[in-house]
């Protein structure tokens, strides 16, 4: 009856005792929110007080109450007296109904509360732990000091559902699971201290409330508003690939708005309402119905035919524009007739023609050099791997450089490989080339990069993927590294220079090979 007391509105109000009035009830209520200092939001008010004209009608034959017990009473809490005067009001006197609505109350929703009370001083420093811990595992930037308040009043509730054995049962439980997973994930981690603390393990039900309300902390930041049609690029750190990946859309499709790169977390709390296409380096569970296409950070001929047809399928481009002003198809184009001795040099070059034509760039503007591959790789940072048994033996051997050198601590690559795990082998970015990084939360000391070749290629998680190259990236922001990305990028794009690394069998010409054009 009380979980559907709003429902049977009606037929409760027509089954109440005259001798039950409503204003009697709603007396009870606030004097219950005066003597106790916790005030119940009005959704909890209205739910109780049509509760409790049915409850009252209901328990004042005997015959419905629960049994009695007579016991010592112990329990001389504000709650248990305002109780047991309420009930004795109508004449009804049982230890175990007492128990019963002070249960009852204490396991509905406050919207203020009793900040001396001692149970809450005790919850305060629950709620600041859960944020913090948040924080440091979802990259989001959660203010403490906005919802602290706001989470221990809610634990509050929490804790009573828990004591009391008085479930929650959330409505909507399967879609909060399934649109806000990643936040649902990390909440179900947070709450394991404030679990060990009540001696209870919190239901789904209990964990999908705490999820909404750091979900909408990280809407109510508003870190940015999208725009008309704009097409959101996702990544499970929110750096490194998606950055890769955003670098050469922005260069494929003039006049299509590409977002900063976001995570997860920051994709399953956006506003979507002018995102027209999703753009993903990992599996994205689907929002409002947007379109998502899942590539690699660095998209095979296959995949950029893929992104073609998703664009024009979202209405951003039809096939015509996206040919018109496509410096790779102009270069594709040209050399079905002529011999290109400089394609680097002929595509920033159209890219000049083009932008004065348009007045929109529609590429980076060009490194004067690569002197970024020598800053953060030295020759101790490049080598060959050799005999490697998995995967993570050789991400750990080739990042154990900036461990050795403390640009990074060891959490930093058990994230890495935890990352891929749980996301799939989305670093491995094409062509056997794995860019392995996590986010600079994750133990960052120092902007640092490895570049490793092994000796034979080897599966990514159950040989979805096969990967001849690790290159290790540890940025200590979200900036100072792309600097980095773009000189690989630069790299990466000439043609056959993967295939010409591969066939390279010391570290002597690996090095020369890697800095040849500086």
């Amino acid at each position: 009856m009380y979980d559907h007391a709003t429902q049977l509105k009606t037929l409760i109000e027509q089954t109440r005792r005259a001798t039950i009035k409503p204003t009697t009830i709603n007396d009870q209520i606030k004097l219950f929110e005066r003597i106790t200092g916790k005030y119940l939001t009005d959704d909890a008010s209205i739910t109780i007080r049509l509760f409790l004209y049915w409850y009252l009608t209901n328990i004042r034959d005997c015959n419905n109450q629960l049994s009695d017990v007579i016991s010592a009473q112990t329990d001389l809490t504000l709650d248990h007296i305002w109780a047991k005067s309420f009930l004795n009001d109508y004449h009804i006197d049982n230890s175990n109904e007492v128990d019963y609505l002070v249960k009852l109350i204490n396991s509905s929703q406050f919207a203020h509360v009793n900040w001396n009370d001692d149970l809450i001083q005790k919850l305060k420093p629950f709620s600041v732990r859960m944020i913090s811990s948040f924080n440091h595992l979802s990259g989001a930037h959660v203010s403490i000091k906005s919802i602290s308040d706001s989470l221990t009043v809610h634990l509050l509730s929490t804790y009573y559902r828990a004591q009391y054995n008085m479930p929650f049962e959330y409505p909507d439980l399967k879609s909060i699971q399934q649109h806000y997973h990643h936040t649902f994930e990390i909440t179900r981690k947070v709450v394991v201290p404030f679990e060990q603390y009540i001696h209870h393990t919190l239901s789904d039900d209990e964990i999908a409330l705490i999820a909404i309300y750091f979900g909408g902390a990280i809407r109510e930041q508003k870190t940015s508003t999208p725009t008309q049609n704009e097409v959101l690029v996702v990544c499970s750190s929110g750096i490194g690939t998606s950055r890769l990946l955003l670098q050469q859309l922005e260069s494929r499709y003039r006049g299509i708005h590409f977002s900063s790169p976001m995570n997860v977390l920051q994709y399953e709390n956006s506003d979507l309402s002018n995102v027209q296409l999703v753009i993903s380096t990992i599996k994205l569970n689907t929002q409002r119905n947007i379109p998502i296409t899942t590539v690699s950070a660095f998209p095979s001929e296959l995949e950029w035919k893929i992104i073609d047809n998703a664009i024009i399928k979202a209405g951003l481009a039809t096939s015509d524009t996206l040919k018109l002003f496509n410096v790779d198809t102009l270069l594709d184009i040209v050399g079905n007739y002529a011999m290109i001795r400089n394609p680097m040099g002929l595509k920033l070059a159209l890219n000049d023609y083009l932008t004065q034509l348009t007045q929109e760039p529609l590429l980076a503007a060009p490194q004067e050099n690569l002197s970024e591959l020598i800053k953060l790789l030295p020759p101790e940072h490049v080598g060959f791997l050799n005999h490697q048994k998995s995967w993570k033996q050789a991400v750990r051997t080739a990042l154990s450089p900036l461990l050795e050198d403390y640009s990074v601590e060891k959490n930093y690559i058990d994230q890495i490989i935890h990352l891929t795990e749980s996301n799939g082998p989305y670093m491995v970015i094409g062509s056997g080339v794995m860019l392995a990084h996590a986010a600079p939360r994750d133990g960052v000391n120092n902007l640092g990069a490895t570049f490793f070749l092994l000796d034979k290629p080897l599966p990514v998680m159950t040989n979805q993927k096969m990967v001849h190259v690790i290159i290790g990236l540890a940025p200590i922001d979200y900036e100072k590294h792309l600097s980095f990305i773009s000189d690989l990028m630069t790299q990466l794009q000439q043609k056959d220079w993967l295939t010409n690394l591969y066939h390279l069998n010391n570290k002597r010409d690996l090095f020369r090979y890697l800095y040849k054009d500086n």
